[in-house]
């Protein structure tokens, strides 16, 4: 039986059991809830301990109050499950006392999570005795991965012929990178993405000076990697990466008009892997597919041109005490457009 517990220690302790989870992912770290304290949102840390003792998950949901004493427990990465003894046949014995300790502690709460598992039929059918599919998604299951070896990667012969004519393409332009998270880099992608979502017309996803600025202060510059290419002093593309030990995920992308021109993002990505590979990254997320979004094709056919593999994780599961919140709570998801 696994016993669960409020975690009350501090973020080295925290990020050292998170770090011994080969499903580790930056979501999870004690820096993100802390940063998501901006936003409303209040992190709560459970540890899973089986009977000898010994941390088998770890999970930490964002929780958003609502009115009359309800709210919602968004947990993106979460439970964290791999640690050194696992084993996919025994998850119900976690899965179990998860959901009676929280239905029990929180029975007017919401509670999503976004399983970074790889999807897998047995996991899949321990997950739906406890859990239930949410009516209304937030985030596709599909992603395209990279695994990053810096002694024998080449980076170039994993893209598409398009991609690489592409890329040879962007050389003639003679960009110049800067991968640093500094007050210029932050401005000039600040600057990209106002370029582009004006250009796109995607006023919803406008960025903001002071909540970078933050996330830099709260997750620390080694937790992010900014890399932005310039020609003749103008910057012309940039992206945003959240890092964790070993693992990196593709955050936010910008490319202006001077940038699609000289086909600048085609040469971000692999210099951004190959930076990335060189700090210690071993794994990659390129930050999600959606393949039943026609919307999203272009930037999916844009991701999967790199050569990386598509995965399709577990995905979202949810509990909730009462069922008919359950599908009120997700009505209201709808009505935000799939956002929390």
């Amino acid at each position: 039986m696994v016993n669960f517990y409020v975690f009350k220690d501090g973020q080295q302790q925290w990020d050292s059991i998170l770090k011994a989870a080969d499903d580790r992912n930056v979501f999870q770290s004690y820096a993100w809830g802390e940063y998501k304290r901006e936003f409303g949102w209040s992190p709560l840390r459970a540890l899973g301990r089986n009977h000898r003792g010994e941390t088998c998950c770890l999970l930490q949901v964002l929780v958003k109050k609502l009115p009359l004493g309800y709210s919602m427990g968004w947990a993106a990465g979460g439970p964290v499950l791999r640690f050194q003894d696992y084993e996919k046949n025994v998850l119900e014995d976690v899965l179990k006392p998860l959901v009676n300790y929280f239905s029990e502690k929180f029975p007017k709460m919401l509670l999503r999570l976004n399983s970074h598992l790889d999807h897998d039929s047995l996991l899949t059918y321990q997950f739906q005795r406890y859990l239930k599919r949410p009516v209304v998604k937030i985030n596709s299951e599909f992603t395209i991965k990279f695994e990053l070896d810096s002694d024998r990667l080449d980076l170039i012969k994993l893209m598409s012929s398009k991609h690489r004519y592409y890329e040879r393409k962007s050389r003639l332009s003679e960009i110049v990178w800067k991968c640093e998270s500094s007050d210029e880099n932050i401005s000039a992608l600040l600057a990209i993405h106002s370029q582009m979502t004006e250009k796109k017309k995607m006023p919803r996803i406008a960025l903001d000076r002071d909540n970078l600025v933050r996330l830099r202060q709260v997750m620390g510059e080694d937790c992010l990697t900014l890399l932005t290419g310039f020609i003749g002093g103008h910057p012309v593309t940039s992206c945003l990466t959240y890092d964790f030990h070993d693992r990196s995920v593709y955050m936010i992308a910008a490319t202006n008009d001077l940038g699609r021109n000289a086909y600048a993002a085609y040469s971000m990505v692999p210099n951004l892997l190959k930076h990335l590979a060189s700090k210690g990254i071993k794994k990659f997320d390129f930050g999600g597919i959606d393949p039943g979004n026609p919307g999203a094709a272009g930037v999916d056919h844009f991701k999967k041109g790199f050569g990386g593999s598509i995965v399709e994780s577990l995905g979202e599961w949810e509990f909730m005490s009462s069922n008919a919140a359950r599908l009120l709570m997700n009505f209201g998801i709808l009505k935000s457009g799939g956002r929390v």
